[in-house]
């Protein structure tokens, strides 16, 4: 009975010593971002308009607001060095035919923030207009994003639809058919 009696104080023991570490753990982890989370896109919120742009693309043609008006316009930021835009980009430019049968229009920038290891100035130069240099880092200011991959829905009266940190974010219309 005595030995029954010292295991039931020993396993209660251990029990309580267990919830003390757990809650210790819970506590630290709370204070630590999560790995692979990502912040809110921030910039101009839905509703918002798009403020006047005199930019040029990478082939010197003109991007303006006005340029933006009349059909929809989905506006993706991307980054050089941004692990992330270079899965999201493959799947934007694979969807650019889709996006097209629903009348929106391409406009990505492509923010030089560190070599162009994977090739992404050559992928998104194909699809859509494509902003780099200067005018991609105007453009970031412009819409008030600081985080990459940032996609912006621009409705056809120049005003923000949506945002997001994924095209699923975004209330993009869908194809006439």
């Amino acid at each position: 009975m005595a030995v029954l009696t010292a295991a039931v104080v020993v396993l209660g023991i251990l029990c309580v010593l267990n919830l003390a570490v757990t809650a210790a753990v819970i506590r630290r982890l709370r204070t630590v971002p999560a790995t692979g989370s990502r912040p809110p896109v921030a910039g101009l919120a839905p509703g918002s308009a798009v403020p006047q742009l005199a930019l040029r693309d990478e082939r010197g043609e003109p991007v303006t607001r006005a340029s933006l008006l009349g059909h929809h316009t989905l506006v993706a930021f991307f980054a050089t060095d941004c692990p992330e835009c270079s899965i999201h980009a493959p799947e934007l430019v694979g969807r650019g035919a889709e996006l097209g049968a629903a009348g929106v229009r391409l406009l990505t920038a492509l923010v030089d923030t560190g070599p162009d290891r994977n090739g992404l100035r050559r992928l998104l130069g194909g699809a859509g207009t494509l902003l780099v240099g200067e005018a991609s880092a105007e453009l970031a200011a412009r819409f008030a994003t600081e985080f990459t991959p940032a996609y912006f829905l621009v409705g056809p009266d120049g005003t923000v639809l949506g945002s997001g940190p994924t095209t699923a974010a975004l209330p993009l219309p869908v194809p006439a058919g």
